[in-house]
């Protein structure tokens, strides 16, 4: 099994189908922002290869390697152009190193303010998912669930030594966030499918099982 990724620059289409790059379309994010955030050169870099965009909540939802970036668009009709400020601009920075954060995409509930965005993190300690809620409306990201390694176990014990990008979905018959990732693994097989579970619970939300599977084993 062998993903491949194409990275590439964004442009943008005005009413009057003059076509720009992000960059001259919306500078403040490639200068003002990244002159003052502290990771500013790295992000300069990423956002000449970038993975992957949406638009949610007139936010503009950038995925980079290392980076999730939200702008929040401000757009002036009567001049065609985007007038977003620092201010309306929020950088989620993944995790790499020790600790290695992978970005599984995000859920929206139509009737919410907030979208649900998926995080695995993989550390000498273990393999834990994390759920984020980001509130466009106020830039803010804040915490859902943030397992212990021990909430997961099942999948430490795999000896998995790399993992893929994990996908999000909901299940809206149980209320249960889906996490599914491949796992890459000498031991086992050369990749193993895994699935974690998290009921919703109000505000209380928990892992309600972990299931892994070794296609070629059936383990």
């Amino acid at each position: 099994y062998d993903k491949r990724r194409c990275a590439g620059i964004m442009y943008l289409r005005d009413n009057y189908n003059h076509i720009q790059p992000l960059s001259s379309v919306m500078g403040v994010l490639y200068t003002d922002y990244a002159d003052y955030y502290s990771a500013g050169d790295h992000l300069k870099s990423e956002l000449s290869r970038i993975w992957n965009f949406d638009i949610v909540f007139d936010v503009l939802m950038l995925r980079t390697e290392h980076f999730i970036v939200f702008v929040k668009i401000r757009f002036d009709y009567k001049t065609s152009t985007i007038t977003s400020t620092v201010d309306d601009i929020f950088v989620y920075e993944l995790q790499d190193g020790t600790i290695v954060e992978r970005f599984g995409g995000y859920w929206k509930f139509e009737k919410e303010s907030y979208i649900t965005l998926a995080t695995i993190v993989s550390s000498a300690t273990g393999i834990k998912p994390t759920l984020k809620r980001f509130y466009a409306d106020r830039l803010l990201l804040t915490d859902y669930y943030n397992a212990t390694s021990s909430n997961t176990n099942a999948l430490s014990s795999l000896s998995m030594t790399a993992i893929d990008d994990p996908l999000l979905s909901y299940n809206d018959d149980t209320s249960t966030f889906v996490i599914n990732f491949l796992g890459r693994s000498s031991t086992y097989s050369p990749f193993i499918v895994n699935s974690i579970f998290i009921r919703a619970n109000g505000e209380n939300p928990y892992v309600s099982s972990v299931i892994s599977v070794c296609p070629l084993t059936g383990k």
